[in-house]
Formats: C-alpha cells, structure tokens, sequence
C-alpha cells in the first residue's frame, strides 16, 4: 500500500537546498520520482512500510506536508511568468513576495494570484482568484465557490498586502460561520475600515489567449531560462538532485514550478548553458517535445487521463495535424467544476450496472472564443465514442482557426455561468449489441456521415462503427432515458 505525500509551496517557488532536502528524505524512503501538480507542489508515493521513517525524518525539517489528505490546498500564483511570459507591468518579483510573506495561516479554500498580462497560468482555477487590475498594487477578485453556478467578481479592488487578510476573513464567513451567501460575504468583509479597498475605474480586459511555448532553453533579456517538461509528469529524484546542486553552482537562487507540472529556471548566465544541456543529457531528459503534447490539462494523478491524453496525441500525430493556440483538457469523472482549457474532454458513464462501468462516451466543449480563461462553455459534440474522438477534436480546432481574428476576446467573467448548457430531449438510435449510438446531431465522422442526416436517412447498408451490427440492429430510444440510465 501506498500513500500519497503532498508537500505545498507558495506560489509555486522552490528554493534549491530545500527541494535538494526534501528530495533526499523521499529517496532514503524508497521514492524514485517526484510528480508537480497542477497547483505548483510536489506530489509523491511512500510505501506503507517507509511512512514512519518519512514522518521521523519530515519532523525533524520545517517544511509542512499531507499525507492522502489536500486540506490546505497550496497558493497558485503567476510568479513564474513574471519576466518572460508578461509584459511591462507593475507587478513586479517584489510585490508576489510581499504577499507572500504575509500569509501567516495556512488557507484551507484554493488562491490564485494572477497577472492579468499573462497566459502561463488560469485564473479562475481556485476558490478566490486575485488578478492584478490597472491600478498599482491594487487588484480585482473573483470568487468561485461550488455553491453556486457562477463566478462572482468582488465590487471593490484590494490592496496587495491586503490579500492575505481578506483571505484570512473569507474563510472565517464561509468554513467557520457557514456564510455562502457571497453578497453577503462581501457586505461584511467590506465593512472592515481596515482594508484599503478602491472602486473600480477600469474592468477587466482578458484578451486572446496565446498559448505560450514552456520548454526548451530560451533567451530573455541578457539571460536565459529553461523550461523541462516530462511526459509523464514524473521527474526522477536524482535528476531534481541534480538539478538543485547546479542551482547552487551557478548561483540560482529559486526554481518555480509551473501549472503545466513543468519545471521552469530563470536568470541563467549564458556561460553556464552548457552546464544545463550537460545535466540534461545525464539524465535522458528531452527538451523538444511536440507542441501538441505541451497544451493539455491532466489534473489528477489519474492514469486514465494521460492513457486518454497519449491515445487522442497519437491519433494527432498520425494526421500530421495543426492545434496551436488551443489547449485540451480531460474530465474523466464529471463535476462541473472549472477547467482550464479551449476545448474539455468529459467523460460519462454510458451505461452503468450497479458499480460497473460497461461502456463509456464523451462530451466535448469548447470555451467561449475558445479562450481557456472563459469560465462559459458550450457543448460541441455529445456522446462521442473514443473511437471518433480523434476526428472531432480535429472537427473542432477547424472551428477554431475558422472564427480566428486578431480582436481582443473580452472575457465577461460577472455573469458567465459555470453550468453545462442544458439540451433538449430527442431520440438517438442504439445498437443493442455494443450499445453503440447513432445521433443525427452529430453524425457520424467515422463514415463520413455529417451531422444532420437523420437515422432514416443513412444508407441501407449502415452497420455500427464499434462492431458492425447492420442498421437493422439499432433501436429508437429517448436520449434523456438513456442520458439517465
């Protein structure tokens, strides 16, 4: 047996010699990788027979950790941006650890702290989501608990050392005092005389998303900066080893770890490149990955999300296709929370005995403007098997670089609900041999049916895609009686 160890930094900052630390402790207790996770900590597996031994050697450092338990969800921020992927803003290094050093409690509900010029890191993936507004030092916040069915924007901006109060506060009306009500949460926090608070001059503009390119060794500036990525997500003890103590010798002071489970090291001297392509050569480690690997959203440490991510990639690779600009994501269990890509892959139980998953499809959404930070989607294509699944997405990115423009994409993030669209009830058509569906409002791409043809339409000699049952053998049923079943 195995537990799950999560160790939690702020604003995904490591320190060499304590990422060097805490990779030794796990090494000395069996651990042979380490996996970052999508809110910027270290995630990693102990064995039943070694978790004393971790909890006695943890005890004996400073650093704070969970083990099978996410209480204290860590602090996203955009730090690793800052300098390379944003622009010219007054949201400097400085200011990020000014906040920081002001979060005195460990905050149970998920924050994000964003700049508002940058595309490396989702905005609305926590529970209080800070982005930086026009103002100096002041920013806007979005609330996004699962009680409701929309993002609320906070009536006020926020002074930047004021974040952690205001953090500190919400939680106490919402976890302790059962306040979800999030005007009234609001009402009372801005009560407060104690936090300086200013009216909105200016919305807020989110414009186009630019997927930005995470890998590989890349100048800014007179320096440069290097990004790893790992297929798997799992980075070898000995290469983070490694890779702190080249920290230490050539004078980094702090790595970051990315919401893409990547590794990103900034401020490195142009002398010392070879040093890092040495380093990564030791170790196997490929810094030239394909771009449409790079743009997916795999949560969990879920196997079943990156065989579906490994499976849909091939299925690009082979038609030697374009998706630049879009990123994917992956929901194998459907909850309805925020996912932060272009186009989300959900997946549903088709039929379901008792616990027994027989058969499974797919829904597939896109953003609005197919912009990852919209938290509006909308259906594209429903009950895709996984055998079209390839063909869809293609479908849909064609969509993309259709309405594609160079306008600003407003996001409108105060009333743009969270819910799945509802659809109207109809009759689907389904093989009652592999309970495979025909549904006219998408066709089927596989036999270059296009969407809109009616069953009665399809030809005499039809047979199903999944096990070539003749058209004879599907059945007339109601979608929502099947949707529900």
């Amino acid at each position: 047996m195995k537990h799950i160890v999560k160790i939690n930094t702020l604003g995904g900052i490591y320190i060499p010699n304590n990422l060097k630390e805490i990779s030794e402790i796990a090494s000395t207790c069996g651990v042979k990788n380490i996996n970052f996770g999508p809110r910027q900590e270290i995630f990693f597996n102990v064995h039943k027979a070694q978790l004393e031994q971790f909890n006695k050697l943890m005890s004996a450092t400073a650093f704070e950790y969970e083990v099978d338990s996410d209480m204290y969800p860590s602090i996203v921020s955009s730090y690793p941006a800052e300098g390379i992927f944003s622009g010219d803003y007054w949201l400097s290094e400085g200011i990020y650890k000014d906040i920081f050093d002001q979060f005195d409690f460990k905050p149970k509900l998920k924050v994000n702290i964003c700049d508002n010029d940058q595309t490396l890191v989702p905005f609305f993936t926590g529970e209080l989501n800070f982005i930086a507004s026009y103002t100096y030092q002041y920013w806007f916040l979005y609330l996004n608990f699962k009680e409701n069915d929309e993002i609320i924007k906070w009536n006020k901006l926020i002074y930047s050392t004021d974040i952690p109060k205001i953090c500190h506060e919400i939680e106490e009306l919402y976890i302790n005092n059962k306040i979800i009500d999030t005007n009234q949460i609001m009402d009372l926090v801005n009560e407060n005389t104690k936090f300086l608070f200013q009216d909105i001059d200016k919305e807020l503009n989110l414009t186009r998303f630019t997927f930005p390119y995470y890998e590989g060794v890349n100048a800014y500036g007179s320096r440069l900066w290097t990004g790893v990525y790992r297929r798997d997500y799992l980075f070898p003890i000995t290469y983070i080893s490694d890779l702190c103590q080249l920290c230490n010798a050539t004078n980094i002071s702090q790595l970051c770890v990315t919401p893409w489970r990547t590794v990103l090291i900034k401020g490195i001297e142009k002398k010392d490149r070879i040093f890092w392509e040495k380093l990564n050569g030791k170790h196997g480690i490929n810094l030239r990955h394909s771009a449409t690997e790079l743009n997916w959203v795999v949560e969990d440490i879920n196997s079943g999300e990156l065989e579906l991510k490994k499976f849909v990639i091939q299925g690009f690779d082979e038609k030697d296709t374009r998706t630049f600009g879009l990123v994917f994501g992956i929901q194998l269990q459907s909850s309805g929370k925020y996912i932060p890509a272009s186009v989300v892959i959900e997946e549903k139980p088709f039929i379901q005995k008792d616990d027994l998953r027989l058969l499974s499809s797919f829904d597939i959404y896109f953003k609005d403007n197919f912009n990852p930070n919209s938290p509006k989607k909308n259906l594209f294509a429903k009950n895709v098997r996984k055998g079209n699944l390839v063909q869809s997405l293609l479908d849909l990115s064609k969509k993309y670089y259709e309405q594609l423009t160079e306008d600003n994409q407003v996001i409108k993030v105060d009333d743009a609900k969270k819910v799945t669209p509802k659809s109207e009830p109809h009759f689907i058509y389904q093989c009652k041999h592999c309970f495979t569906v025909y549904d006219a409002a998408f066709g089927d791409l596989a036999q270059d049916i296009k969407p809109g043809i009616s069953f009665e339409n399809l030809p005499a000699h039809y047979t199903c895609p999944t096990c070539e049952a003749p058209k004879n053998d599907f059945e007339k049923i109601n979608a929502e009686i099947l949707k529900h079943a």
